[in-house]
């Protein structure tokens, strides 16, 4: 076991019980609107063992799968390529940070301001599992064929033992995962 959550209850909202298991993806709606960032940052410390509940317990190590960001000087100056990224936030040697250069347009040279917000979650996707076999991720910037095979990347890996847990916005990602919740949202 992975996760285990006996229920949790953050302000108004209230997330279901759940059991995380290897070799799982499970998806846990937090509904489009003004509160999904801040939940969804709460729930990524729970998950990820920074901040500690006796209604859930971590038993394994989970990743959030950050987002690139760099600063706009930087950007302009000197801006990161794809190798330069993988070198510092992957796992060097690993199979899965091989992965993104099957991407018919990316490349080590490639620079990461040039790519959309699908092909940087992929990055950031692939850097992650090269590093942790248990991931918290969610959809942020990536159209909905993008998300698709995002969900894809994950199953992938899930499928070899991994787990991951999805914190998506909308439930049309349910049919991908292998339970799907949704938050209470208390008026």
């Amino acid at each position: 076991m992975i996760v285990k959550c006996e229920g949790l209850k953050i302000g108004k909202y209230s997330i279901p019980a759940f059991e995380l298991h290897e070799g799982e993806l499970i998806g846990i709606c937090l509904y489009n609107g003004s509160h999904l960032y801040d939940l969804e940052m709460e729930l990524v410390n729970y998950f990820t063992g920074v901040i500690k509940s006796s209604q859930l317990e971590v038993h394994q190590k989970m990743t959030f799968v950050e987002h690139f960001k760099e600063s706009r000087i930087k950007d302009m100056f000197l801006p990161m390529s794809v190798g330069k990224y993988l070198k510092i936030y992957g796992k060097e040697g690993s199979k899965e940070l091989e992965r993104i250069y099957e991407i018919d347009y990316i490349n080590r040279k490639t620079k990461i301001h040039s790519l959309a917000g699908t092909p940087r979650k992929w990055l950031s996707l692939f850097a992650t599992f090269s590093k942790s076999k248990h991931i918290v991720f969610d959809m942020v910037g990536q159209d909905p064929i993008g998300s698709d095979k995002t969900l894809d990347y994950v199953r992938e890996f899930v499928n070899k033992g991994d787990s991951a847990i999805l914190l998506d916005n909308f439930d049309d990602s349910e049919p991908k995962c292998d339970r799907f919740y949704r938050i209470k949202i208390e008026e």
